[in-house]
């Protein structure tokens, strides 16, 4: 084997103990982490997603009312589901700092159904994944190096071969810390309108009725 043939196999080995030691890394960057200065320095990164359950009279004015508080805001709407008049379907994102005011205006839109958030920690994964990605781009290096000594044609289709792998981990990583970072800024909100039933004096006087006799059974 020449010389250059052994490089190009050492950096081979290196890609893959990277590959190997990724858990291991991962486990030693929460334990460094999980130290007092992470806890100083370090914000917890959290995404956080919502879902409000409304029934309105007229659900498509609801949902025009909603779509200018979601622009007001400077949100998005992802898309907006009609099922035969009767439903409304809304799928929006508002900044993660107007949430708590968004869905406080939004619950005052119709009859309360139900309402939450939900927040997901991920500041271990975005650590992790940064962590990766700064070995790839170092690895990147390195290849690029040899590849700019090559000049068997094997060694630089070998390297070359490796190069494609590695943007293409390095692409995939920083898709993902694109869409952490997207998901942290703006937070996914489910809006559902339905319709709000309008009892007649009957369906008052059954509705009654049935609560009286559901009383004479049922204590708690």
């Amino acid at each position: 084997m020449s010389r250059f043939g052994f490089l190009v196999s050492v950096v081979v080995g290196i890609l893959v103990l990277v590959g190997c030691s990724s858990s291991d890394n991962k486990s030693t960057e929460s334990a460094s982490f999980d130290s007092s200065h992470y806890q100083k320095d370090i914000q917890r990164l959290v995404i956080k997603t919502a879902s409000v359950r409304l029934e309105a009279k007229e659900p498509h004015i609801v949902t025009e009312e909603i779509k200018l508080i979601i622009a007001r805001e400077l949100g998005i709407i992802d898309s907006v589901s009609n099922y035969n008049e009767e439903s409304v379907s809304i799928k929006a994102k508002v900044p993660e700092s107007k949430l708590e005011s968004v869905m406080a205006e939004l619950s005052s839109k119709g009859k309360l159904v139900s309402k939450s958030i939900n927040a997901k920690d991920v500041t271990e994964e975005m650590i992790d994944v940064e962590a990766r990605l700064k070995n790839l781009h170092a690895l990147r290096d390195k290849f690029r190096a040899l590849l700019a000594k090559a000049v068997d044609v094997k060694d630089v289709l070998a390297i070359e071969t490796e190069l494609t792998r590695i943007q293409s981990d390095i692409d995939s990583i920083e898709g993902r810390i694109n869409s952490l970072k997207n998901q942290i800024t703006y937070s996914a909100i489910d809006v559902h309108i339905g319709k709000q039933t309008t009892y007649g004096p009957l369906g008052y006087l059954f509705g009654g009725l049935y609560w009286g006799m559901k009383t004479l059974f049922v204590i708690e």
